[in-house]
């Protein structure tokens, strides 16, 4: 096999996401092949990262785009990764949630694409109904070729006006015409298209499923990486739960379940059931905190478990959650419990946070003005719109309104 050069490994992160990286690099760092190169959206991460092993933090670069909204910090890491390939770098893009559970160099190795990407069935929705799978942005390969560099150009210049990386990538590559072709990854069935990008050859190589998962590390025993969707509401629960028990186990997926677990699980859907089961396990093992309890009254309200969830949600009024993402949570399930009161109050907890992304305050001053609080969600709504600056605002929305429409969101 020809001798390839060893790719930069690359990601992102903040200040809120260094307890996820720590965990990342616990469970992944055996694997990488030199240092992991950390692009800091903020002074914070920059800090905290030169104290880690294995990393070599950088600022993202300054772009002539407004500076304040997670739109524009998308921007900003794709202009770090692309920093690299035009510097004649391969790279690997691996989220922090995307857990190396062995090394996935073997299967990347024995590819010579110019992109090799993981796939999920999400968004957008047209295309994963025309092909039977998306590319998911959360890890890929990508050489430093004439054409990718091309085709990161382009995504970058869609992603300026475009809500959503992965989608912005997927419709770039649908516009390219390509044709799917079945190709064997590892003993498993991948798919492969070859189109052209400015009068190069450009060749997209999309990995099973099983060798690179989105589901849990429970369920995903055997595949290279496990990226498991953290539900948004349930992420600080996820991350105290594989904290635990990398800590415990050794490994993200170092738990079992035993088949009394599995009863009464039936309206769940399977990654919904394996997320009860692993809580169920974390909740059995170690004291339980707020936001593992607001999870587990999530998961019981999908499950018809009134009851069960409304004392869940007693326990973690009691134990306290303290970030907005949980805190949303736990409001809008007591919202379906019919609690207004007390819904009320946890939403006005997550208002009063200094900074909040626009899916949570937008989320949560809509829930606010339906329980009857009209002014303190309009604040709230106008708080948003604010921090992300009225420009921004009126350049997004109708976007997101034409992705809808699309079936990309």
């Amino acid at each position: 096999m020809q001798t390839r050069k060893i790719p930069k490994i690359v990601t992102s992160v903040n200040a809120p996401y260094m307890r996820l990286l720590r965990l990342w690099l616990a469970q992944s760092a055996p694997h990488l092949r030199g240092d992991l190169e950390v692009g800091c959206m903020d002074d914070a991460s920059v800090e905290q990262c030169r104290g880690l092993d294995r990393v070599a933090p950088a600022a993202l670069p300054q772009l002539a785009i407004s500076q304040d909204s997670r739109h524009s910090l998308l921007v900003r890491h794709l202009a770090f990764f692309r920093s690299f390939l035009d510097a004649g770098h391969d790279i690997l893009h691996t989220d922090i949630d995307a857990f190396w559970q062995r090394s996935p160099w073997p299967l990347l190795d024995a590819h010579a694409d110019d992109i090799i990407c993981s796939i999920e069935y999400g968004i957008p929705r047209d295309l994963a109904s025309r092909w039977g799978f998306v590319l998911c942005t959360g890890f890929y390969l990508a050489r430093s070729t004439p054409a990718t560099r091309a085709f990161f150009a382009r995504w970058q210049e869609r992603l300026e006006y475009h809500s959503r990386e992965q989608v912005a990538f997927n419709q770039l590559l649908a516009s390219l015409n390509p044709v799917w072709e079945p190709v064997e990854v590892g003993g498993l069935q991948g798919h492969r298209c070859r189109v052209q990008i400015e009068g190069h050859r450009f060749s997209v190589l999309a990995v099973p499923y099983q060798a690179i998962s989105r589901d849990l590390p429970c369920m995903s025993p055997d595949a290279a990486v496990c990226h498991p969707y953290f539900e948004r509401p349930f992420f600080t629960s996820h991350v105290e739960l594989l904290e635990y028990t990398v800590r415990e186990t050794g490994s993200v997926n170092g738990y079992s379940v035993s088949p009394e677990e599995m009863s009464g699980m039936e309206r769940l859907a399977p990654r919904d059931a394996a997320s009860l089961r692993a809580l169920r396990w974390r909740l059995a093992a170690s004291p339980a905190s707020g936001p593992n309890w607001t999870h587990l009254g999530r998961l019981q309200l999908r499950m018809d478990d009134r009851p069960g969830a409304a004392a869940s949600f007693e326990q973690a009024l009691v134990r306290g959650v303290a970030d907005a993402n949980t805190q949303l949570a736990l409001a809008l399930g007591l919202k379906e419990l019919g609690d207004s009161v007390r819904a009320r109050e946890v939403l006005r907890q997550v208002a009063a946070h200094d900074r909040l992304e626009a899916l949570i305050s937008r989320t949560a001053a809509m829930a606010l003005v339906s329980l009857g609080s009209v002014w303190d969600g309009l604040g709230l709504g106008l708080r948003s719109i604010r921090r992300a600056g009225v420009r921004e605002t009126a350049r997004l929305v109708p976007l997101m309104i034409r992705n809808k429409l699309r079936g990309s969101l």
